[in-house]
């Protein structure tokens, strides 16, 4: 099976070291300032026990993220920021061959559609991950928190990739098919809107909104205000206290980690809030609901953002 995969930064990463230990021939779509170092570097995975697993460059072929004329693949997995996905040329999407099937492993919802609307017609299927990891550097991810890779049906795709889905599990990253997807990508967002504002904002690992009473409080806050949300979209969305237990399962496991949005802010790249807060405030106008808590943190975040762009054009 011919493999790639488009953003090779922490979640990226992680899928492309351990599809390394099977026998799949993979390909890596990577940005030019990574692309060098990863022909020439190869990927380093450091475990949650701190053992590190190195996979040389030669394992893989690397190419432009924007390659007009990319090698074909049988699968492509779409591992990047949400912001990000406008600046990928239409080529790259090239290289999934006819009957080839597309995964989005990306924070947010309705991405599939966007992907539609810019003109792929291959399967596309949805997924939910709940694996930590965290890049410490170029070629250098750490999996800081072992969960599951959940696929299912994209918007016009409900065959099971039974293939896919062996070989993911042959590479130790536990994947499995849910058929209720899109309802567990509304979990998902609810969770990362109760998550990633809060400790971007706090500047904190996760694992902070369980030692800091007030700060889990607002992301429980956040957390019921999205689930509000997504009940009254019609998404199915577990009882407020399953969802709290939940939330405090993926805190507790991924603990260590820095989420998206702190590292995105630390390292002065754009955020995902459009994809989180601003997503949730967008439904919560058309049914009705009210969000406090979550538009406070997209203020917040906003504003954030808005000062360090400020702070940067006065030097």
């Amino acid at each position: 099976m011919r493999i790639g995969i488009l953003g090779v930064g922490a979640i990226g990463g992680l899928i492309a070291s351990r599809l390394s230990l099977t026998d799949a021939e993979i390909h890596l779509f990577a940005s030019e300032h990574s692309a060098p170092n990863l022909i020439v570097e190869g990927l380093t995975l450091i475990d949650s026990e701190n053992l590190s697993k190195h996979t040389a460059g030669e394992r893989w072929s690397v190419h432009s993220s924007n390659d007009p004329e990319p090698e074909s693949v049988d699968v492509l997995f779409v591992c990047l920021k949400t912001n990000s996905l406008s600046d990928i040329s239409n080529g790259v999407f090239r290289a999934l061959t006819p009957s080839g099937i597309m995964v989005c492993v990306m924070n947010g919802i309705g991405h599939e559609e966007t992907l539609r609307a810019r003109g792929v017609q291959q399967k596309m299927y949805r997924s939910v991950i709940s694996h930590g990891a965290l890049r410490r550097d170029v070629g250098v991810i750490e999996w800081t928190g072992q969960g599951a890779i959940e696929i299912g049906p994209g918007p016009d795709s409900s065959e099971t990739p039974t293939d896919l889905i062996t070989l993911m599990n042959e590479a130790g990253l536990t994947a499995r098919w849910n058929t209720g997807i899109l309802d567990r990508q509304w979990w998902k967002l609810c969770i990362n809107v109760a998550i990633n504002p809060t400790c971007a904002i706090a500047g904190i690992p996760n694992g902070g909104l369980l030692e800091h009473s007030g700060l889990g409080d607002v992301a429980v806050s956040a957390l019921l205000e999205s689930r509000s949300v997504a009940e009254a979209a019609g998404r199915g969305v577990p009882e407020a206290d399953a969802l709290v237990d939940e939330y405090r399962e993926v805190v507790v496991t991924t603990a260590r980690n820095r989420c998206s949005m702190l590292q995105d802010l630390m390292h002065g790249r754009p955020t995902e809030v459009d994809a989180l807060t601003g997503q949730v405030l967008r439904v919560a106008e058309q049914v009705g609901v009210p969000t406090p808590t979550v538009t406070t943190l997209d203020a917040l975040l906003r504003g954030i953002v808005l000062s360090s762009h400020q702070a940067v054009s006065e030097l």
